[in-house]
C-alpha cells in the first residue's frame, strides 16, 4: 500500500509568508506607495485592498531603529516633500503682490487728490481775479 503524505501548510500560506517577507523589505527600504502597491497587486490582491495596505505599510514605522544620520545609506533614497515649501513661496509671492497693489493704489488716491485740490484751487483764484477784474472795472 503507497502512503500518501500530506503538507501540513496550505500554499496560501506559504504565498502570504513570502507576501509578507516581500513588504517588510520594500518599506525597509523606503520605496514609494506606488511600488508597494504594485508589488501586492502582482502578487494577486485586488487593487484597492493593494492601495490601502500600501498605505498601511508606508505608514508604519519601522521596528528597527534607523541609520545614524551621519552615514547616509546610498541605497535608500531620501524623500523630501517640498509641497509645504512650495507653498510657502506661492503665498510669500502673492502677499508681496497684494502690497505692491496697495502701495500704487494709495499712491494714485494722494496724487489724485493733490490734483484735484490744486486744480481747484487754481479754478478759485482765477474765479477771484475774474470777479476782483469785473468789479474793479479794468
Amino acid at each position: 500500500m503507497v502512503e500518501i503524505k500530506m503538507d501540513t501548510k496550505p500554499a496560501n500560506l506559504d504565498s502570504r509568508r513570502s507576501l509578507m517577507e516581500v513588504l517588510e523589505f520594500l518599506s525597509r527600504r523606503g520605496v514609494s506607495t506606488e511600488v508597494i502597491q504594485l508589488a501586492m497587486v502582482r502578487a494577486g490582491i485586488s487593487l484597492e485592498v493593494a492601495r490601502i495596505l500600501a498605505q498601511c505599510v508606508a505608514t508604519t514605522p519601522a521596528t528597527t531603529p534607523a541609520a545614524p544620520a551621519a552615514l547616509p545609506s546610498p541605497a535608500a533614497p531620501r524623500q523630501l516633500d517640498r509641497s509645504g515649501r512650495a507653498a510657502q513661496i506661492a503665498l510669500q509671492k502673492m502677499i508681496g503682490l497684494m502690497v505692491l497693489v496697495g502701495v500704487i493704489w494709495g499712491i494714485g488716491i494722494t496724487l489724485g487728490f493733490a490734483v484735484g485740490m490744486e486744480m481747484g484751487f487754481a479754478q478759485g483764484v482765477e474765479d477771484g481775479l475774474a470777479r476782483i477784474h469785473h468789479l474793479v472795472g479794468l
